[in-house]
């Protein structure tokens, strides 16, 4: 590649799940989780599923739908990367947690359009 990266100047371009990771400790990055790392596939969510209190169960594309117990366990695993495309721009999907509880979001950006609350239910 020629050019030799850090983990803070991969930000920038990198998709959501491996920005986390970044976040999450700058000592565990390593190049095998970079984004020079190819993924089998990226699924674009259209819709998606939610509970009676609005929290994300699941996710949904043209021929597909995963759990939210799924899609954690992919993006975990680096088996799949989740995209959202909407107003021109797409955002990945990542995993968050909260009061110890994994719960799925998009990447913060200029849209809430493509947000997977906004999304249609599957």
């Amino acid at each position: 590649m020629g050019r030799s990266f850090h983990p803070a100047d991969e930000s920038s371009f990198i998709p959501g799940m491996f920005q986390q990771r970044l976040r999450q400790s700058e000592s565990r990055w390593h190049p095998a989780t970079s984004a020079t790392k190819e993924l089998a596939m990226t699924q674009q969510v259209t819709k998606s599923k939610k509970d009676r209190d609005g929290d994300i169960t699941g996710l949904c594309g043209a021929a597909w739908s995963h759990t939210k117990s799924q899609a954690v366990t992919n993006i975990g695993a680096d088996r799949w990367a989740y995209s959202v495309l909407a107003a021109g721009q797409t955002t990945y999907v990542r995993v968050g947690t909260r009061n110890g509880k994994d719960y799925l979001t998009t990447n913060a950006d200029s849209t809430g359009r493509n947000n997977l609350d906004n999304l249609p239910d599957c």
